[in-house]
Formats: structure tokens, C-alpha cells, sequence
């Protein structure tokens, strides 16, 4: 969505960081629940917000261009994320080792892939991209909607 923002600026906003957003006024609208949120890099470095949000950065061996992240416990939250670009961002799990299923707890953001090109057959590389995470109280979210 391209708009103009209220200072005559215009602004883009992929549509997983409008949900992102909406999902965050949400939350803070319930008034029972404490929302945090946080801006990272594309290495998972944090560069504003809630220091409660800690990223884990996990780099597949031998592959230098390959990486999936992970959000760090924080007892009573969920967590959701979007790229702040997302319009070439397609978001793949990862499969804990010993696991048959794959995890949605630990993701990386590869670009779309281009039609009518063949691919090796290995893991595609890592789009780098900014992200968002935000935090809600599952338990707050369940009472206001019971």
C-alpha cells in the first residue's frame, strides 16, 4: 500500500507490517495485555525498541548466505513478525534436527524466485531485510474474546 501520511510524506507499507501494526493497536486497545515490540536488522541486531526481545541468529554450516532466526523466550507471549519490505519476501520454516514437522518458531525471509529460472537445487540464500517483532499476552487475547 502506498499512502500519504499526515506531514505529506509518502510512505510504503507492506501488507505483513500493516498486520503487524493492526494486530499491535489491537492488542493495546484490549488494555489487558502488554504488547512490546521491536525493529531488527537483516542479522537480527536490534535497532529500537523493547529490550525484552532477543534474537537468535542461527547459520546453517557451511553456508555463510544462510541463516534462520529465532525469538527468545519470554514466559507468557507470543510473537509475530513481518519484514518491513515484503512484497519479495517468502518466509520458510525450519525443521528442528531429529524433528519430522517443521517449526514456526524459527524462520528465514528467502526472495521470491524468478520464473523460468532453474535452481540448483539447494537451499536458496537468505533475502536480507529489516523486520519487526511484536509481543502479546496469549492469555489476555483469549479472555477478552471468551
Amino acid at each position: 500500500m502506498i499512502g500519504i501520511d499526515d506531514v505529506g510524506t509518502l510512505t510504503t507499507v507492506g501488507t505483513a507490517i500493516q498486520q503487524a501494526i493492526s494486530l499491535g493497536k489491537f492488542l493495546k486497545e484490549l488494555g489487558e495485555t502488554e504488547v512490546i515490540a521491536a525493529h531488527f536488522d537483516a542479522n537480527g541486531e536490534r535497532i529500537s525498541g523493547s529490550s525484552d526481545i532477543e534474537i537468535q541468529r542461527i547459520t546453517m554450516k557451511g553456508r555463510e548466505d544462510v541463516w534462520y532466526f529465532m525469538v527468545g523466550e519470554v514466559p507468557g507471549y507470543t510473537f509475530v513478525r513481518a519484514p518491513v519490505i515484503d512484497s519479495v519476501a517468502v518466509e520458510l520454516p525450519a525443521t528442528r534436527q531429529g524433528e519430522k514437522n517443521a517449526d514456526a518458531n524459527i524462520w528465514r525471509w528467502v526472495s521470491t524466485r524468478l520464473p523460468g529460472v532453474i535452481y540448483s537445487g539447494e537451499d536458496p540464500p537468505n533475502l536480507r531485510v529489516e523486520f519487526v517483532v511484536v509481543g502479546y499476552r496469549t492469555e489476555a487475547v483469549i479472555k477478552h474474546l471468551t
